[in-house]
């Protein structure tokens, strides 16, 4: 199992879930630093989908797997997945979308709330890029911006928290959020183009709840559903209780998902009878 978290997220958020998961089965999950996040090394421009699934492909051929993989993709970490799964069929066995990102996020949100446009992702490189991280980690090391570490002793287990903080407060991890926001301004022609139809790939539909975007919820849910037309084998899990971040909410409930995907691609690989 191949997990590719979301938009400047490391991989270590996703440890709780791997635990999980390590108590239930014995298959490998491997945690996917995008270059530039967490502890992977930065990367040029552009950091579209493209460029993200052509790095995928050449990480699987460096770790020599061979099997078809349950590729696991969270919100825009999903359109990675699904690009990497429409240009290599055999190598996916199983394709998990967690309340994934859709290529056109940007024309349908903005019909249920109008500030939902591009000049959102300006204003958010623009914010990331122009913040002076000395004074920010002074902030940090004097205890000023206690939100930091709150938000990191939620993501992260206990023994994580320090190493996840000092990597957020990095000039490499900066860089890689803007890059990754740019790429999603300009990088979906692809995804149009590509992704859409995925043939009879098995897909996992995981949509968690409205927390944080009631007011643009519905919209969310139409292009949710867009993803169990790409297939002609899919299947849609809810999870309501649970906000966009899953993975730190209930990580239990997660780990089931990905277990249920497991078996289902050791069912779908046996020959028939």
């Amino acid at each position: 199992m191949i997990v590719l978290p979301a938009l400047g997220t490391p991989a270590v958020e996703w440890v709780r879930v791997q635990r999980a998961l390590a108590v239930v089965t014995d298959a490998i999950t491997v945690l996917v630093d995008c270059k530039g996040i967490g502890w992977s090394d930065p990367a040029p421009w552009p950091r579209t989908p493209t460029t993200m699934a052509d790095e995928l492909d050449r990480l699987i051929a460096a770790l020599g797997i061979e099997d078809p993989a349950i590729l696991v993709g969270h919100s825009s970490g999903g359109l990675i997945a699904r690009l990497y799964a429409a240009r290599h069929r055999d190598h996916v066995a199983h394709l998990v979308l967690v309340d994934a990102t859709h290529e056109d996020h940007g024309h349908v949100l903005p019909r249920f709330d109008p500030t939902l446009t591009s000049r959102e992702f300006w204003i958010r490189a623009a914010w990331w890029r122009l913040r002076v991280l000395g004074a920010y980690r002074l902030l940090v090391a004097l205890g000023r911006v206690p939100d930091l570490r709150r938000s990191a002793e939620r993501e992260v287990p206990a023994e994580l928290v320090e190493a996840y903080v000092a990597r957020a407060l990095t000039t490499a991890c900066r860089r890689a959020v803007v890059q990754e926001l740019f790429g999603l301004l300009y990088g979906m022609a692809p995804m149009r183009s590509q992704a859409r139809d995925l043939g009879n790939l098995p897909i996992t539909v995981v949509t968690v709840g409205p927390t944080g975007r009631d007011r643009w919820y519905e919209g969310w849910l139409e292009l949710q559903a867009d993803f169990l037309r790409m297939s002609t084998n899919t299947h849609q899990v809810w999870a309501k209780h649970a906000d966009h971040h899953i993975n730190h909410d209930d990580p239990g409930c997660l780990a089931q998902v990905l277990h249920d995907g497991i078996g289902q691609a050791m069912d779908d690989s046996q020959p028939a009878p």
